[in-house]
């Protein structure tokens, strides 16, 4: 990490808004044998919206971008945007029901077969107990579909049609409050992606992620 600038706008409005530049060094950029060393530049934006449109009801909505430039492996260059929206629902004064939709779309500059784009739906509950701990549990689905990468027979061949990948998750999460200032939170993240690449099921796998 060469250099790093970050602001972010928050008060008591409903919305808010985050940025930031990084300059930064790969030592391999193209993730292969050659192992070919450069610089990039990385750009962050981001903005949140949450309101009450009722007393049993907050409307969510965001939109996040990631804007990264290599300063010459220029066909690793990405942008990536996200955008959704969600309501959620007091159920009673300590459980909400949390409802998401979300679409994404990654651009590689110079090469197609890796820009995609994404719909996701998720819905999830949310327990606080008395201010101090609560825990957390969803279930999403998602979709993926490439722009130009075609998928595989079993055989091997081109199926002369578009990749999509199909993904469910599942989500948990437990935090404490330890002081006004300290919360400590951990949680556990499953992942199941189904493609319908069937060379080999390559691309049909099951992913675990644990963080604290």
């Amino acid at each position: 990490l060469l250099a790093y600038g970050d602001v972010l706008l928050a008060s008591e409005s409903p919305v808010k808004i985050g940025a930031s530049a990084i300059l930064g060094f790969d030592n391999n950029a193209r993730l292969n044998a050659e192992r070919k060393s450069d610089g990039f530049a990385e750009e962050t934006v981001s903005l949140s919206y949450k309101e009450p449109v009722s007393d049993l009801v907050k409307l969510k909505a965001h939109y996040n971008l990631l804007n990264v430039n290599y300063f010459n492996t220029s066909d690793e260059d990405v942008l990536w945007q996200e955008t959704g929206a969600g309501l959620d629902f007091n159920l009673d004064p300590k459980t909400v029901l949390e409802t998401d939709y979300t679409f994404s779309y990654i651009y590689f500059h110079e090469d197609e077969l890796a820009s995609s784009l994404s719909h996701s739906a998720r819905v999830g509950l949310r327990h606080d107990f008395s201010g101090r701990a609560g825990v957390a549990a969803g279930f999403g689905v998602s979709t993926k579909d490439f722009d130009d990468r075609e998928s595989r027979l079993s055989e091997g061949p081109l199926s002369g049609e578009d990749r999509g990948d199909l993904r469910y998750t599942a989500d948990s999460e437990v935090w404490v409050k330890a002081t006004d200032r300290v919360t400590f939170r951990s949680g556990f993240i499953f992942y199941r992606n189904d493609s319908d690449d069937q060379f080999h099921d390559y691309y049909d796998y099951n992913a675990y992620k644990f963080f604290a």
